[in-house]
């Protein structure tokens, strides 16, 4: 009975693990009533090979506009990031919302939309927060820049939003 089981396992074993690769899982899969092969997807299907990064620029009470200022930048990892990073959180968040606002500008055919979103509003308030308001400042525009590469980097404006009153 022992040896039963041993074998049970094993063949199951090896089922999970050629159940990871596509090939197998048409093949796998109508034999698998029972969902008993999991499918592990350590990483996306198409890893991000593009970077997130805010921007900011103030419009100025003579009518002037300031340079792009950069809020978000990625330090230097540490190995102690392996296991503690509690400043990926708010990244994360920033870069979610980033994602979202991109995806719902191709999707929507009015502007309103987008300003009117959760994610536009989460960024809205991180860029009027960030940086301290002068009193020469009138508005305040934000901009999704993706980058690629770091050699022979690429950029991409992703979106560039309405002047915000503070």
């Amino acid at each position: 009975m022992g040896l039963i089981a041993v074998g049970l396992v094993l063949l199951w074993l090896v089922a999970t693990v050629l159940y990871q690769y596509a090939a197998f899982q048409g093949i796998l899969g109508p034999w698998d009533v029972f969902k008993l092969l999991p499918s592990w997807c350590f990483f996306a299907p198409h890893p991000a090979t593009r970077d997130s990064h805010l921007v900011l620029r103030d419009l100025l009470r003579d009518g002037t506009v300031t340079t792009w200022i950069p809020l978000s930048n990625f330090p230097s990892r540490r190995l102690l990031h392996v296991v503690w990073h509690p400043a990926k959180r708010p990244r994360k968040v920033l870069r979610d919302a980033a994602k979202i606002i991109k995806l719902t500008r191709s999707r929507s055919e009015s502007k309103g939309v987008v300003q009117c979103s959760l994610p536009y509003l989460v960024i809205l308030h991180f860029c009027m927060r960030q940086c301290p308001l002068d009193d020469h400042v009138v508005a305040r525009q934000f901009a999704i820049v993706e980058t690629s590469g770091r050699d022979a980097r690429r950029i991409w404006i992703t979106f560039i939003s309405e002047f915000h009153r503070p």
